[in-house]
């Protein structure tokens, strides 16, 4: 939403002091959601490194991910060890995102 709006000639500033209420559904509180979510945020990424030609963060999301790869055998639903496995989550989808041309649709 910020580079939107500074696309269009916006200012955007951070306010500690602001306050936010969120409603989260119940499902978004699980582990497997969380998963799930940073995967696509991951693979969201890569298409979007992937405009702007180059390799992006891929050498790194895969150095990462070779260390990390184990923890994605872990039960998605158990909370055990839930950062490490966020971040291994990211990087598989941030490397998919970037191996597979036609993972998000047809936009690349």
């Amino acid at each position: 939403m910020v580079g939107q709006l500074r696309a269009r000639g916006h200012r955007a500033f951070y306010d500690g002091a602001a306050t936010v209420r969120h409603s989260i559904q119940r499902e978004r509180l699980r582990p497997a959601w969380l998963l799930s979510r940073l995967l696509w945020q991951g693979a969201t990424d890569a298409l979007r490194d992937r405009r702007g030609g180059g390799l992006g963060r891929a050498p790194g999301a895969a150095l990462r991910l070779a260390v990390q790869a184990p923890l994605l055998l872990w039960p998605s639903g158990s909370p055990a060890l839930l950062r490490a496995r966020c971040g291994a989550a990211y990087n598989l989808g941030y490397l998919r995102g970037r191996l597979s041309p036609g993972l998000l649709g047809s936009a690349t």
